[in-house]
């Protein structure tokens, strides 16, 4: 079974965030090595624009 990227990269996003380290930069490395680039580049941004809008509310 294939897990959603979207999710793990969500779950990772907020983990680093809870861990006072939101550096989207790492983030996206590690999302990059095991996805490949444009869903590393995507998805983090993704977060963070969901993350902005969260902190808002």
């Amino acid at each position: 079974m294939a897990h959603d990227p979207n999710s793990i990269v969500m779950e990772k996003y907020y983990t680093a965030q809870r861990t006072s380290l939101p550096d989207l930069t790492l983030l996206a490395l590690d999302i990059e090595f095991y996805f490949g680039y444009e869903l590393a580049v995507h998805a983090t941004r993704r977060a963070k624009l969901k993350s902005d809008r969260n902190n808002h509310i």
